[in-house]
C-alpha cells in the first residue's frame, strides 16, 4: 500500500471539489489531491 501526503484531501471532483482545488493551485503552495468514485471529473 502507497502511503500519500498532502496538505489537502477533496473528496469528490464535482463543482465544488474542483473550484476549491483551482482556487488553492492558483493562491497558495499547497499540495492537492483530489478523489472521486468516477474516472472523469464534473460531478453530475
Amino acid at each position: 500500500m502507497e502511503k500519500i501526503e498532502t496538505d489537502y484531501l477533496i473528496i469528490g471532483a464535482g463543482f465544488s471539489g474542483m473550484a476549491f482545488a483551482d482556487l488553492m493551485a492558483t493562491r497558495s503552495q499547497a499540495d492537492l489531491v483530489i478523489v472521486d468514485r468516477r474516472h472523469q471529473p464534473g460531478g453530475h
